[in-house]
C-alpha cells in the first residue's frame, strides 16, 4: 500500500493531482466504485417500495425509479468498462509500457466515450434533483421516500466527485503521459 498510497497522498484533503495514476485509479475503485455498487441496489429497492406505497406515493416515485434504473445499468457498464479496459491502460502508460498502443489507437478514445457517459451520469443526477425538490421531501412523505431522497442526495455529491476526478485529474493525466510512451514505443 505504501507504494501505491506515498505519504502525501493518505491525509484527509488529498491533492490527488500530485498523487501517483495508481492511486487515483485505487481511491477511485476503492472508493467511489464500491459505494456505487451497493447504495445503486439499495436505492434501487427504495424507489420500487416508494412505487408501490399506496399511502402517501410521491407523483414521481415512478419516474424517479425509471431513472435510477437507467442510471444503475449505465453506471454498472461504466465501471466495468473502467476497471478491465481504460484503469489498466491508463496504469500501464504510468508505467511506460505502451504495449497497447502497438496494438493501434490511444487512450483518448475511450476517456472519449467514458466522458460522454460521465455527461449522462450528471443528466440524470440533475434529473433526480428536479424531481425530489433539491433532494427535499415533504413534510408528510413516508419513512421510505425519505431514506430514497436522503440517498439520492449522498449520491449526487459522490457521483460528482468521482466524475471531477477522472474527468478532471485522471484523464488530462493520462492523456498528458501518451505521447511519451508513443515516443519510446
Amino acid at each position: 500500500m505504501d507504494a501505491i498510497f506515498p505519504a502525501s497522498c493518505l491525509c484527509e484533503n488529498i491533492d490527488w493531482s500530485k498523487c501517483s495514476l495508481a492511486a487515483l485509479i485505487e481511491h477511485i475503485v476503492s472508493k467511489h466504485h464500491t459505494y456505487l455498487r451497493t447504495e445503486l441496489v439499495t436505492l434501487g429497492q427504495l424507489a420500487a417500495r416508494c412505487e408501490t406505497e399506496s399511502a402517501q406515493r410521491p407523483p414521481s416515485a415512478r419516474e424517479l425509479r425509471q431513472i435510477l434504473a437507467a442510471l444503475t445499468e449505465e453506471l454498472m457498464h461504466h465501471m466495468h468498462k473502467e476497471e478491465f479496459v481504460l484503469f489498466p491502460w491508463i496504469r500501464q502508460l504510468e508505467e511506460n509500457c505502451s504495449s497497447r498502443l502497438a496494438c493501434g489507437g490511444t487512450v483518448a478514445a475511450p476517456i472519449h466515450v467514458m466522458r460522454e457517459e460521465h455527461e449522462f451520469a450528471s443528466q440524470a443526477l440533475s434529473r433526480l434533483r428536479w424531481l425530489t425538490a433539491d433532494f427535499t421531501p415533504a413534510r408528510d412523505s413516508s419513512d421510505t421516500y425519505r431514506r430514497l431522497v436522503a440517498g439520492l442526495a449522498a449520491l449526487d455529491v459522490d457521483l460528482r466527485q468521482h466524475i471531477h476526478e477522472e474527468n478532471d485529474i485522471l484523464f488530462p493525466r493520462a492523456q498528458a503521459l501518451e505521447p511519451d510512451a508513443l515516443a519510446h514505443g
